[in-house]
């Protein structure tokens, strides 16, 4: 459904995350392959790959979908691009947020921060981490915009959203370092190469 000066189109087909199945489970068939052409296969890293791309794929299916699908002699295409554009770049909504909303954004890259750093050695850092979750909080932000301009979605640009997705990674990078401080060389063993 999009909504075009108030008034709701419903498309006849609407896409929704399962379409991606196939390509996670591609990735993580080449996943596999590379470890076993490169010799150094090992379960914990194949098991953490797995959760992240479980994770990976709720996340694109909680952001970006469903999709709506309208045929193009539709109204909405013949009204033209752009009618539905949801952008709120004021802080103050903040507070209008249901708790539900609140949670929901402040955990939704936990677990990214914490697998990257788990990874990946340079995403350690505090600094490369959190750089890393405020471009891929933004990204999904911009993605929801483009998306509701081609009426592909019905999202809003928030940066509320922006904000609490990057804060609450911190919590993500939190979780990584103290799971570090107790096995560190369990972690050493699964990164990614």
């Amino acid at each position: 459904m999009v909504v075009i000066s108030g008034k709701w189109y419903v498309a006849p087909v609407e896409l929704n995350g399962t379409i991606l199945i196939p390509i996670f489970l591609f990735i993580l068939f080449i996943s596999i392959a590379k470890q076993l052409k490169n010799k150094n296969f090992s379960w914990k890293r194949s098991f953490l790959i797995i959760i992240f791309l479980i994770y990976f794929w709720v996340l694109l299916d909680v952001t970006l979908f469903p999709i709506p699908l309208f045929s193009q002699s539709s109204v909405p295409y013949k009204l033209g691009f752009g009618k539905q554009v949801f952008i709120n770049l004021k802080l103050s909504v903040l507070q209008t947020y249901m708790l539900l909303q609140l949670i929901g954004n402040l955990i939704l890259l936990v677990p990214l921060s914490f697998f990257v750093a788990i990874f990946k050695e340079k995403y350690e850092r505090i600094l490369p981490n959190i750089g890393l979750m405020f471009l891929s909080s933004l990204s999904i932000e911009s993605l929801q915009l483009l998306l509701s301009y081609f009426y592909l979605g019905n999202r809003t640009f928030d940066v509320n959203d922006l904000l609490l997705n990057t804060l609450g990674s911190i919590l993500g990078f939190v979780a990584f370092k103290l799971l570090n401080l107790m096995f560190k060389p369990e972690i050493e063993d699964v990164r990614i190469n």
